[in-house]
């Protein structure tokens, strides 16, 4: 979000990239300097309106301009031949269930794992409006990516029909259109959503992060006890130039469309999160504590390697998204190995209702 919002206004002033994303962790330490997650949630409700009404009035704009009702639109989308559900090809990075597997446990990692995530269902004061909270924040999901991913198909539909170019980089066709085709109103809509987008992704990994650093890692239990309030600043303001870092790390790195770069880079990142809880959940045996930053840190280096000659290891099979669940297969692995299973360190540890 913060590549599209650069390109769609600093860009012009010729300022770079890094200039961007230093203004948006500005904005976002201050307003959540003080209130933290709590600002975070009400702050949410208002970005997320901004940026389902940019999308809805981007495809009834895209809609008008080719004289096409929804209906139309909807027939569109189904005699299009660009448009393909379905890739059986097991050799395909897009095989169809290559992409359900995947897309089912990306989905548990980044929404049922997710500390920010978590943290505004942990706001609820009861636990019945947190089950709401959870299924309503679900059905929510779906739509909107159903909503999105009509859009998409749209923006390639009015670029083709109006033989405008795509770009390259698929990133930037829809602040191409929405800026330069689809009139002022679009434009204004679709700054105004795609800023909320960059700051409801950026606020709540910042106030995440910073709790969990201050919970987990420093052993804080109330945040006003002595110099502990001085100490969460500091921590706040560390991970603010942490995540700047690594946003322009990974800007520099990407040569592919966001979503795709996200998916992979998720790959590697989430696998070792999901076992480490499979583990936890599933099974009754004690691990070697120490051990497990050395497994969960080995496991995406082996993988990043099993992924660059698995050509040669599978018989012409080239490992893309999937590479998620094989990273995660080899850090469960790597927990057995250190645990009571297979050594007699401990006990098998009791289930707890």
């Amino acid at each position: 979000m913060a590549s599209v919002l650069h390109l769609a206004i600093f860009d012009v002033f010729q300022l770079p990239f890094a200039f961007t994303v230093l203004l948006i962790l500005i904005v976002i330490w201050l307003y959540t300097f003080r209130s933290g997650i709590q600002t975070v949630l009400y702050t949410d409700v208002f970005q997320t309106a901004f940026l389902l009404l940019a999308v809805l009035f981007s495809i009834g704009t895209i809609s008008s301009g080719m004289n096409l009702s929804f209906s139309g639109l909807s027939a569109a989308l189904t005699d299009n031949t660009q448009v393909k559900v379905f890739e059986w090809s097991l050799y395909s990075k897009d095989n169809f269930f290559k992409l359900v597997i995947t897309g089912a446990v990306l989905t548990i990692v980044t929404n049922g794992l997710d500390q920010s995530v978590m943290q505004k269902h942990l706001t609820c004061r009861k636990l019945i409006d947190s089950w709401k909270n959870m299924f309503s924040f679900s059905a929510m999901l779906l739509l909107s990516n159903i909503l999105f991913l009509f859009l998409g198909f749209l923006l390639v539909l009015y670029s083709t029909s109006m033989q405008i170019p795509i770009p390259e980089k698929t990133d930037d066709l829809y602040p191409l259109l929405a800026l330069n085709h689809l009139g002022g109103f679009t434009a204004a809509l679709f700054l105004l959503g795609i800023t909320a987008a960059a700051f409801s992704s950026a606020d709540s990994a910042l106030t995440a992060l910073t709790t969990s650093v201050c919970i987990d890692f420093l052993g804080y239990k109330r945040s006003g006890e002595g110099n502990h309030q001085y100490i969460r600043h500091v921590v706040h303001f560390v991970i603010s130039l942490v995540l700047f870092g690594v946003l322009l790390a990974f800007h520099s790195m990407l040569n592919t469309s966001m979503i795709r770069a996200f998916v992979s880079y998720s790959g590697f990142i989430y696998g070792p999160l999901l076992r480490l809880y499979v583990f936890g959940l599933f099974t009754k045996f004690h691990v070697i504590d120490k051990a497990v930053p050395f497994v969960c840190v080995a496991s995406p280096i082996v993988s990043v390697v099993i992924k660059k000659y698995s050509t040669v290891l599978f018989g012409g099979y080239q490992l893309e998204y999937e590479i998620m669940v094989v990273n995660g297969a080899i850090t469960f692995v790597g927990l057995l190995l250190f645990s009571s299973c297979f050594h007699s360190f401990g006990q098998p540890k009791e289930r707890v209702a």
